[in-house]
């Protein structure tokens, strides 16, 4: 069941609303220009071919899921220094999107910037991602995530992409109106942080269609997806609300 989209722009009051999960999804309009965003599409799949792989640029940086919570909180912390590095090589000919929207966001909240976790240190924040074929109904949390970590005790968490390049047809962001309970890993899919589509049945939804250069800001404890689509290249991240009320980021 969709319903005709109302979109909100960047403010104080909206910001809140977002994190209150009073509103689903923020517009961040002309965000990047079109020509800084397609320089970094460019370096971002340049940096995949030589990598070995063009469906390596889903792997620009490392994910706390993947690489933390696969592989060992170690792992992930180890990998920062180097991730940090190559981001900094490829953002150089075009923008750096992390740092640009925490300056955006430093408008509204006084404490803005990266997340750390205790012994270990900075996290890393920033990947891009194309995205092909269907991307299952999930949530992004941190306490659901992973508990034992420092974004475990965020008390609402945003995800954001900027988009560089948009296909014809699909990829669209669909958010529910369902925000994750406790009660819905009875839908939860095996080793996988992803739900069954069972948990949103008969819930409302709403479609956003990218825009290159735009923010989609949204709060991601709200069951999302992306609609089927091919060569969809996004930068982003997630933001996470703390309990003094400070914002940080991480993947």
């Amino acid at each position: 069941m969709g319903k005709d989209v109302e979109e909100y722009s960047l403010n104080a009051a909206n910001l809140e609303l977002l994190l209150n999960n009073e509103i689903q999804v923020i517009r961040i309009k002309h965000f990047a220009t079109s020509a800084e965003a397609e320089e970094l599409a460019f370096q971002l799949l340049a940096h995949a071919k030589r990598t070995h792989s063009v469906k390596t640029i889903t792997r620009l940086g490392i994910s706390y899921y993947e690489q933390g919570i696969v592989d060992g909180k170690g792992n992930y912390f180890g990998l920062v220094e180097e991730c940090n590095q190559t981001l900094e090589t490829l953002t150089r000919t075009s923008f750096h999107p992390v740092r640009r929207l925490i300056n955006l966001l430093s408008q509204y909240i006084p404490d803005v910037g990266v997340m750390s976790e205790p012994g270990y240190g900075d996290y890393f924040a920033g990947v891009g991602k194309l995205r092909e074929g269907y991307t299952p109904v999930h949530i992004d949390f941190g306490p659901r995530d992973a508990p034992d970590w420092g974004i475990g005790e965020v008390t609402a968490q945003l995800a954001w992409n900027c988009y560089l390049r948009i296909p014809a047809t699909g990829g669209l962001l669909k958010v529910w109106n369902k925000s994750w309970n406790p009660q819905d890993e009875a839908f939860a899919v095996e080793d996988t942080y992803y739900h069954s589509e069972s948990v949103v049945e008969n819930s409302e939804y709403r479609l956003y269609q990218p825009t290159v250069g735009d923010v989609l800001l949204l709060n991601s404890r709200n069951f999302h997806t992306v609609t089927p689509c091919q060569d969809r290249i996004a930068f982003g991240s997630f933001i996470g609300l703390m309990p003094n009320g400070a914002l940080r980021f991480w993947s």
